[in-house]
């Protein structure tokens, strides 16, 4: 019986080196799902592969379905997203995209905008100022958790439903409970009953701002060093709590790349 055969166009999460020169690819499809395979003699200088399939690349595939693991047949380059691979900066920027994508897609569970948005996420990485990359990469994440199904409540207390607590005069730099535990904002009159930690009004604005705004607006942002590290340290406990993974390289790029 011959093996079945399809043709998928995915976004390259990892490479895994397999034997003296196979590789595994761990993909993403157009369909949020995920898809591991293994790409024959890929670490070959001569293979047509070595170059298709690099992380951070879109490629359109031609897979033979295996029993644990598909097997590559074919590879055109849709996308290569090769300053990724070449400049440090956006490299940093773009690998916790990939990595949060990896360990939180499953091979039978579908998610449609998960793709589209990576896509872009890694099309305005490649071009934006340098100034910009962690803006972006924080907005992907948190856009890529909530179509996960973990949107943080940004709007209003996750107790009683109160927003006027996020309106007063002065709030940029008020101090807002929010209970990374149970999903959102909490106001003062509920805060005893959620385990809760306290962060700026606007860093709980900027969120806000990253969650809802498409990437166009999102790269004319100005947002200095600290803000973004401080987003980013945000969206690194809401993924740990909600997704329960500590992505490796945000953990780097707190360590080495401040």
């Amino acid at each position: 019986m011959a093996s079945q055969t399809y043709r998928v166009r995915a976004l390259v999460l990892k490479r895994t080196k397999l034997g003296e020169s196979d590789v595994i690819c761990t993909l993403l499809a157009e369909d949020g799902s995920q898809i591991r395979a293994v790409a024959k003699g890929a670490r070959k200088p001569s293979s047509h592969f070595a170059s298709r399939l690099e992380v951070f690349s879109s490629c359109d595939l031609l897979l033979v379905k295996g029993r644990s693991l598909d097997i590559v047949k074919e590879a055109r380059l849709y996308e290569s997203n090769a300053s990724l691979r070449t400049s440090l900066e956006r490299s940093e920027a773009a690998s916790p995209i990939v990595e949060l994508l990896e360990r939180a897609t499953l091979g039978a569970l579908e998610s449609p905008q998960l793709y589209p948005l990576s896509m872009k996420a890694l099309s305005y990485l490649c071009s934006c100022d340098l100034e910009q990359t962690l803006t972006i990469s924080s907005a992907h994440l948190i856009k890529a958790v909530s179509f996960l199904g973990f949107k943080p409540e940004l709007h209003e207390c996750i107790g009683c439903g109160s927003a006027a607590f996020l309106q007063e005069e002065g709030a940029a730099n008020h101090a807002v409970a929010f209970s990374c535990i149970d999903g959102g904002v909490v106001c003062n009159a509920c805060k005893p009953a959620f385990e809760t930690i306290t962060y700026p009004q606007s860093l709980i604005t900027w969120l806000d701002a990253l969650l809802y705004s498409d990437f166009e607006t999102i790269a004319s942002f100005t947002l200095d060093r600290a803000t973004q590290i401080s987003l980013l340290r945000f969206i690194q406990a809401w993924i740990k709590q909600h997704i329960g993974s500590n992505l490796k390289s945000l953990n780097f790029l707190f360590t080495y790349g401040l």
